[in-house]
């Protein structure tokens, strides 16, 4: 694929619909929490200053939480099902 590439910077399941906002030309509300992917694509400079950090919590059946970065991977878990 001609003009392929691959960009390490690490993006979440929260900047999926602020990136398809922007791709439709849509203006991302400010209570948002996410950020647009887009300027990923095309801005080295954007690249460079993305926060290249993913919070994680999961707490259906236990309680989890990770932080990712493109270096660690840190998390904790309850496997006892405890919500607090």
């Amino acid at each position: 694929m001609e003009g392929a590439q691959q960009i390490p910077s690490l993006v979440s399941i929260i900047d999926i619909a602020p990136t398809l906002l922007a791709a439709a030309g849509v203006t991302i509300p400010e209570s948002m929490k996410g950020l647009s992917a887009l300027p990923l694509l095309h801005d080295a400079k954007a690249r460079a200053e993305w926060p290249n950090k993913v919070l994680v919590q999961i707490s259906e059946s236990m309680t989890g939480r990770a932080i990712r970065t493109p270096d660690w991977t840190y998390c904790v878990a309850d496997l006892s099902g405890a919500t607090e």
